[in-house]
């Protein structure tokens, strides 16, 4: 029963927080990256993936590891609609965070987003980022997911993840 809560309670959060966070990543077309959050794997989270932080009152959005601005500035532009509805449903491109991180990480890479810290700079969220060990993982399912899709990886990302 604890579980079925957890999932209900976080799925209608997520759900009344702006989750679909990908038409704001460019101008693109985003019709063929339609994603469902219900794919992801861990609905039992009352912490964000990068902070570590409780939801609370900032709420939470679905975040894509690699933003779909990135991925199609690095090679996605060229995919069948079915590959780019894979990848906008693919769990491994899929983070539960604070939308208030989210939303300071945007589109941004690693070399972007990484080199202040990922701070955010404002608001009820400001100095929130990620912790040492989130940095580190995303980088890892970054380049992983990168790599997944053959995407191009910039030199600036790779030395911004070492």
């Amino acid at each position: 029963m604890k579980k079925i809560v957890a999932f209900v309670l976080l799925l209608c959060v997520c759900l009344t927080h702006s989750v679909p966070s990908v038409g704001a990543a460019s101008k693109t077309d985003r019709k063929p990256y339609k994603w469902n959050p219900c794919l992801l794997v861990d609905f039992e989270a009352t912490r964000g993936f990068y902070t570590g932080r409780e939801f609370g009152s900032h709420g939470c959005d679905v975040d894509h590891v690699v933003a779909i601005a990135d991925a199609e500035k690095s090679g996605a532009r060229k995919w069948s609609d079915e590959k780019k509805q894979q990848f906008g449903n693919d769990p491994q491109n899929l983070v539960v965070s604070l939308a208030c991180v989210n939303r300071s990480k945007g589109k941004k890479t690693p070399a972007k987003w990484l080199k202040n810290g990922g701070k955010v700079k404002s608001g009820k969220c400001k100095g929130y980022g990620p912790t040492e060990q989130a940095k580190r993982l995303y980088c890892d399912r970054y380049l992983a997911v990168k790599k997944k899709y053959d995407l191009k990886i910039a030199k600036a990302d790779k030395k911004a993840c070492r």
